[in-house]
């Protein structure tokens, strides 16, 4: 069995209210239902086993991407994400913690750093200090500079490698398979 916990989903909620769900569509409308009566709410999600969440329809749709491509994007249902949020809560230190050290000065991803008001990422890591550092570099003579956009990686994922992926992370094997 499997429990959220409840400073991940009152931090999930805070995310849903700062960031939103999606950068690319609006805020779902059913994030002020689940405010107005969280109390209650909040109960039942946090007495329901995750292992047997069934996740509920999602809306896909096709964006612009540079000139003439496309892409996809999704929008979880208000109480996936919600589950989906407070995990990723729960299990980013083990992951950051595997990650390539920030002062290492070479992987300008997103990085994971939460805060009380909802907030996920470290935002001092953003492609303003890509570019500088990739500037830097190509003036320090170095000859290459490699740049990847991961658009399509999620619709690809194999999820046995993600499992593991958490497992070297020791993330909690029932948290990795929720």
């Amino acid at each position: 069995m499997l429990n959220l916990q409840p400073t991940s989903l009152d931090w999930a909620l805070s995310h849903a209210t700062l960031v939103r769900d999606t950068t690319m569509l609006p805020s779902a409308f059913e994030f002020d239902a689940i405010r107005f009566d969280w109390t209650r709410l909040r109960a039942e999600l946090l007495a329901h086993n995750i292992h047997d969440w069934r996740v509920r329809p999602h809306r896909s749709l096709l964006t612009p991407k540079a000139r003439y491509g496309f892409r996809t994007i999704t929008q979880l249902d208000p109480l996936d994400f919600l589950v989906y949020a407070s995990l990723v809560f729960e299990i980013g230190p083990a992951i950051e913690a595997r990650r390539v050290p920030v002062a290492d000065n070479v992987v300008f991803s997103y990085r994971y750093k939460p805060d009380a008001s909802g907030q996920l990422f470290d935002p001092s890591v953003d492609y303003a200090q890509f570019h500088k550092r990739s500037s830097d570099l190509m003036e320090q003579g170095f000859d290459y500079v490699a740049v990847t956009d991961i658009s399509d990686f999620y619709q690809r994922i194999y999820l046995h490698r993600l499992e593991g992926s958490l497992s070297a992370a020791n993330v909690d094997a029932k948290v990795s398979r929720a």
